[in-house]
């Protein structure tokens, strides 16, 4: 099988103060140092590995142009390092669409501090219109319309969908358009467009998560009674969860979020939300997240401060005693012992 990279990837927002140039020196002699080590070890194998020899060649094509762009080495001689890994590179067989892909990619997140590039599509319906297969056509017409849905080009993304054939695809599309015109409205605070798409949207954990996104949102914003409506609104969505899961860590979200509006009423989520932990067979108390899958794309949504540590921080400061009842009532010993940690870290 040919070899095959994915990306998890979130904005990357580098610091606003001044860049601490002792320190970056530091981190580049010492990767270098690191990467010189393992290009040894890897020069003696017969067959390197093809994926780590991916990622370390990738990692230096990155921290070289980062120490060409700052004019700092770190004591190291990167150009020599980059040629032993384009060697090393070969010597695993790594194809040059591969190699030249993953130059590319680095090169971008040390200029552009992103790493993709989109042209809204052209190339993909360019593409499309010479494929003389169906399905191939219409992978390349959804691929062209995930990125003009991603440029928040959303009326021509909609003429677009009406194009493909494969309702699968019609459907992904669909949600993702309307997931991602929500998600473009809450940043202006228009709830009218927010609901429009909300209720376009069937799953009910896509829903779930942006309508607490609305509750955060509206709070942040200062607009407390919209924010508990949205609160309310998601509370009548988690019996429609059928992952005992995500409803778990639907529930613990939105008692941390209530902790700074009505006590009482928290201490009540917090308890179905421990009884839903229970019930959940693979809740590990991370955050609250969805994932949205287009064509061979996935992404994934995180909510910020939905953990269950988060949770328990909160009710800890507003309701010791419901806190540790709460937190002792949680059956698993790891999940125990993470709420116990996070209410003591409150008052320590």
């Amino acid at each position: 099988m040919p070899l095959e990279f994915g990306m998890f990837a979130s904005p990357l927002s580098p610091p606003t103060r001044e860049l601490n140039r002792p320190l970056v020196s530091a981190y580049l002699a010492a990767s270098g140092t690191y990467l010189t080590s393992e290009v040894i070890g890897l020069e003696q194998r017969v067959e390197p590995d093809q994926i780590h020899v991916a990622n370390i060649w990738f990692l230096v094509k990155k921290l070289r142009g980062y120490a060409d762009r700052l004019g700092l080495d770190g004591g190291q001689n990167w150009a020599l390092l980059d040629a032993k890994y384009t060697l090393l590179a070969e010597k695993a067989k790594l194809t040059d669409h591969v190699s030249s892909g993953l130059a590319t990619v680095a090169q971008r997140i040390v200029a552009e501090n992103t790493m993709f590039r989109f042209d809204s599509g052209e190339a993909a319906f360019a593409a499309a219109e010479k494929a003389k297969d169906p399905t191939e056509r219409d992978e390349l017409l959804a691929t062209g319309i995930r990125e003009l849905i991603e440029d928040g080009k959303y009326a021509q993304a909609v003429s677009k969908i009406a194009e493909l054939k494969d309702e699968k695809f019609r459907e992904q599309l669909n949600t993702y358009l309307s997931f991602s015109m929500a998600e473009a409205s809450l940043k202006k605070l228009d709830w009218y467009t927010f609901n429009s798409q909300v209720n376009r949207i069937s799953d009910a954990r896509l829903r779930t998560y942006l309508i607490l996104s609305a509750a955060d949102a509206a709070s942040d914003a200062k607009q407390k009674k919209i924010s508990s409506e949205f609160l309310l609104t998601a509370m009548t969505l988690f019996p429609k969860i059928e992952d005992f899961n995500a409803r778990a860590a639907a529930l613990v979200t939105t008692a941390g979020m209530l902790y700074s509006r009505d006590a009482s009423w928290a201490a009540q989520v917090l308890t179905e939300g421990v009884n839903g932990i229970n019930r959940a067979s693979q809740y590990d108390g991370g955050v609250y997240s969805v994932t949205l899958e287009v064509t061979k794309f996935k992404f994934r949504r995180p909510l910020p401060n939905s953990d269950l540590r988060h949770c328990f921080e909160q009710a800890a400061k507003r309701d010791w005693p419901t806190a540790l009842a709460a937190a002792q009532s949680i059956e698993s010993k790891t999940l125990r012992s993470q709420a116990y940690i996070a209410a003591c870290r409150n008052v320590l």
